[in-house]
């Protein structure tokens, strides 16, 4: 029942409005559809069979004590033998119940079997005291039994079989009794009748709350998990989004804005732990020329191929490539011989052999030039301070022939590209202001 595919499973869009659905339709004469009925009896299972083990536990023991008093105040040797057979029978049949109960999950039979030797019992001994004992028995066993069948969740079916059994036993007992006029004895028959009646109202009534009270929590539970789900997606959609604010469209590594938070983190993390960082700034040669004579989409080609070929030659997790601007590039290292580091991109740039055959010089594919520049953070200095010592190293690269890595020093000493970088103005009291590095 729990498999069909009438109804929607948990984690389906429609199954709040089919929740919705049943708890306007739900009324006292109602059962739930497919297969929300067997789930609701599946979610109640461990509350009903734990009732019925305290109901089937305390109405033994109050039977055995009952049968105890009544075997030690009767005179009859015959009864007393029927009464010691019935209460075996008893404890043997509820053993049984039970044990199969916990196997297959009938707690039903127990109920009955425990309402059967009740109302046998009572309605046995009452035939041997007067007349006020006897309607005692009767009523007090009718009463103990209809009081517990309606407080336990039992199914209507298990629930109407009870008490009308019980019903029947109490009117045969009651008709048995010749003390009494037959008149009261038939008033008393269709008093408790309509007791009973009521009792089986009560207990729809209960069984449609409690429907409902299950409508209600998974409604709850439905929309509670839409809530955390409408949470997540927005949290990826953020997460995407951040990722895409901090992506070059074009060659797909980190932006200008994702370097310059980079370099200010770094920055900061630096000053406050110590350590040395090194940047290396990247022009492409002659690249106006390349977009002149092969075009715009043959220059994107080309920025996406040096991209590509400068991310793989950075292995370290912790550095950083990005697309500085137009045709720059800049990579931001945490320690290492950035010297050697510049090299090897520039002689990796060299071996990719793209064509590039409008140059100005007489190298006829495209080449990278790199300007280094390696600093240790200190108070009175700025990440301004290592981008412009890095401008300047580019600048003498590209005077001296491109094609090549220069590595600056004197960082802090000022140079020609300080004004460029007004967003990386990094220093000490900004750090402390920003709580980065700390």
């Amino acid at each position: 029942m729990v498999g069909s595919s009438r109804e929607p499973p948990y984690g389906s869009a429609d199954v709040l409005s089919s929740v919705e659905d049943q708890i306007r339709q739900l009324g006292v004469f109602r059962r739930l559809r497919a297969p929300w009925e067997g789930r609701y009896l599946a979610a109640a299972a461990e509350k009903r069979s734990k009732l019925i083990r305290i109901y089937a536990i305390l109405a033994a023991i109050v039977y055995v004590i009952c049968i105890g008093i009544d075997l030690a105040n009767l005179s009859n040797p015959v009864a007393a033998v029927c009464v010691r057979l019935l209460g075996a029978v008893f404890c043997a049949t509820l053993a049984v119940s039970m044990r199969w109960t916990l196997i297959q999950n009938h707690g039903g039979l127990v109920v009955i079997a425990v309402a059967a030797a009740v109302m046998l019992t009572g309605g046995y001994l009452g035939r041997f005291g007067s007349v006020e004992i006897n309607l005692l028995y009767n009523i007090g066993s009718l009463m103990g039994v209809l009081l517990a069948v309606i407080g336990i969740p039992l199914s209507l079916r298990t629930t109407t079989a009870t008490t009308m059994f019980c019903l029947i036993a109490y009117a045969a007992f009651t008709l048995e009794n010749c003390g009494t006029e037959f008149v009261a004895r038939l008033s008393a028959i269709g008093y408790f009748s309509s007791m009973v009646v009521a009792g089986l109202v009560l207990k729809l009534t209960i069984e449609t709350n409690e429907r409902h009270r299950f409508l209600l929590q998974v409604r709850d539970d439905v929309q509670r998990r839409q809530l955390i789900e409408a949470g997540n997606a927005l949290s990826i959609a953020n997460a995407q989004l951040a990722r895409v604010a901090l992506t070059d469209g074009l060659t797909g590594i980190a932006n200008r804005r994702r370097f310059d938070d980079g370099l200010s983190e770094a920055w900061c993390d630096a000053l406050e732990n110590g350590g040395g960082l090194g940047l290396v700034l990247i022009d492409v040669d002659h690249f106006k020329r390349y977009n002149d004579h092969y075009g715009h989409p043959a220059g994107d080609a080309c920025l996406r191929a040096v991209a590509e070929a400068l991310s793989a030659e950075v292995r370290t997790a912790q550095d950083l490539v990005a697309r500085y601007g137009g045709e720059e590039f800049v990579v931001l290292l945490r320690g290492g011989d950035v010297g050697t580091i510049a090299r090897r991109l520039v002689a990796c740039i060299e071996r990719f052999g793209l064509p590039h055959a409008h140059r100005a010089d007489d190298m006829r594919i495209v080449t990278i030039s790199a300007g280094c520049a390696l600093a240790r953070p200190r108070d009175g200095m700025s990440a301004a301070d290592l981008l412009a010592a890095a401008d300047a190293a580019l600048y003498a690269a590209k005077q001296a022939g491109r094609n090549r890595a220069v590595v600056q020093g004197g960082v802090g000493s000022g140079g020609r590209a300080r004004g460029r970088a007004n967003g990386v103005a990094t220093s000490a009291s900004s750090c402390a202001a920003s709580g980065v590095g700390s």
